[in-house]
């Protein structure tokens, strides 16, 4: 009578206790290295996204400002409650000289905890200004 010999592993099937744990912890020391670096690249990603939406503001503000006459920007402050950016725009008017208005734009986000105030400094020239030693 001739008996077959199997090897040992020749009916197991899945997988055993000591290969499930060795590819767990590898896959936790996969996560604890990648994480810290996911996490500041998704920072780093929301400070800049926040950074073109302040400088997109001011530079909408600016235009707008410098589009229409000097002596009809108006100072004020106006909150947009965009879901994107929400933020407070601010605009101060000095006139330094009779010919020289200085116009400043402030970007205020509401979350004015986590980012700063971006300002802006717009000089304009009233052209209608006349010099008084050139009067008759």
């Amino acid at each position: 009578m001739t008996r077959s010999v199997q090897p040992p592993h020749a009916g197991r099937r899945g997988f055993t206790l000591v290969e499930t744990l060795a590819t767990l912890a590898l896959l936790c020391f996969i996560v604890v290295v990648l994480g810290p670096m996911l996490v500041r690249v998704s920072r780093q990603s929301n400070s800049v996204t926040a950074s073109q939406y302040r400088t997109a503001a001011l530079v909408a503000a600016a235009s707008r400002d410098m589009a229409i006459p000097a002596t009809e920007v108006l100072g004020g402050c106006t909150t947009d409650v965009t879901p994107a950016f929400q933020h407070s725009l601010c605009t101060v008017i000095v006139d330094t000289l009779p010919s020289l208005r200085r116009v400043r734009i402030i970007v205020m986000p509401a979350d004015s905890l986590l980012t700063a105030p971006d300002t802006v400094t717009l000089y304009r020239v009233n052209a209608l200004f006349t010099n008084p030693f050139n009067s008759p």
